[in-house]
């Protein structure tokens, strides 16, 4: 399920579906109003993605075959992001929307996995869009890794103005 007004991300089983049809919003208490502010979807496959493994030997592959005549660092990229992202929820969260949320603008992912790491979670890259981050922590806690990011980022630029 996904809220429109607080951007909250949760996930039902199968046998919880019907139930969750009828759910609020466990952050801000949004229904399925007629403003669908809380959507429910699915099915959606919520298992793991990614065989972290076989991720590492088939980016081990793409280094072998790099060539002068062939460009393998994008999917070196990409295979890198889907190990990273391989224990991590299915659900992620757009940069943009989280800015939005928080009114500012949108600061670096990489500011915002550093804040998240700091308080004792994990996250990584979305493998599919690269504005967006997977985490294992609660929605609210991404919400003040942002805002947190995006002052330490207003504060450099507040000092290289200065100097």
């Amino acid at each position: 399920a996904h809220c429109a007004k607080c951007g909250q991300n949760s996930s039902f089983s199968m046998c919880e579906t019907a139930e969750a049809a009828k759910a609020v919003c466990p952050v801000c208490s949004a229904t399925q109003d007629a403003e669908n502010s809380y959507v429910v979807s699915g099915p959606l496959w919520i298992g793991r993605l990614h065989n972290a493994d076989f991720c590492r030997e088939m980016r081990a592959i793409a280094h072998m075959r790099q060539s002068p005549t062939e460009d393998w660092r994008p999917a070196h990229k990409v295979l890198s992001a889907m190990i990273e992202e391989a224990t991590l929820p299915p659900l992620f969260y757009t940069l943009g929307d989280v800015a939005r949320r928080i009114k500012t603008s949108t600061p670096p992912r990489q500011r915002i996995a550093d804040e998240l790491a700091r308080l004792g979670f994990v996250s990584s890259p979305a493998h599919c869009r690269s504005k967006c981050i997977k985490t294992n922590a609660p929605y609210e806690t991404v919400l003040a890794a942002a805002r947190t990011a995006a002052e330490d980022v207003e504060a450099m630029v507040a000092a290289a103005k200065q100097a």
